[in-house]
């Protein structure tokens, strides 16, 4: 997600064109750049997240949580387009009359969250209960519980840590307490059998 936050820079300062729902987790985000032309985020909940300038055949009749998007968002400007710490969340800052963040959870089952500026929550694509959180309207957005950065982590401490974890599997325990995901996990447990 570094990197591909890196790459959706190209984007801030940008008017968002139009906003298409496909099914209930696939979204396309058409934006103008100057300069540039128009650009497509491809949003596919919970894990795919990426530019292209491909095109989009999007329903004749948009969804309701697109047309929802529409009302705060069409021609609005991209402000910030940020990671949250080495979580897979991405927040983007629109600006219209009104600031706007649009929250994009890449885990679990994936979300989309448009908040006000403060982060009260206007309305989540999904409503969604856990011990920690709560996502509905009206309430303040609260990011999940911290995990580490396993950027900036020593080998002690993620020896520390796997050796600590009450998981079943090293796979899990990289995919849930370092948020890896369980692509991910899978694919660096086979890298080290290789």
């Amino acid at each position: 997600l570094k990197y591909i936050v890196k790459e959706l820079q190209i984007l801030v300062g940008s008017r968002v064109d139009k906003i298409h729902q496909i099914n209930k987790r696939k979204f396309f985000f058409r934006f103008y750049v100057t300069n540039q032309g128009k650009k497509v985020l491809k949003i596919l909940l919970p894990g795919l997240f990426y530019l292209t300038e491909g095109g989009i055949n999007p329903p004749s009749k948009p969804m309701g949580y697109c047309a929802f998007l529409r009302k705060y968002l069409n021609n609005s400007r991209v402000r910030e387009i940020k990671q949250k710490g080495y979580e897979r969340i991405i927040e983007i800052l629109f600006e219209k009359k009104e600031k706007y963040v649009l929250v994009i959870e890449l885990f679990s089952r994936g979300n989309l969250i448009l908040c006000k500026e403060d982060y009260t929550i206007i309305s989540p694509l999904e409503g969604q209960d856990w011990s920690s959180r709560s996502i509905r309207k009206g309430l303040k957005y609260e990011f999940p519980p911290a995990r580490e950065d396993v950027s900036k982590i020593t080998f002690e401490s993620f020896k520390k840590l796997i050796e600590g974890s009450n998981k079943d599997s090293i796979v899990k325990t990289l995919a849930i307490d370092f948020g890896l995901g369980g692509v991910c996990a899978e694919e660096i447990c086979f890298g080290i059998i290789e």
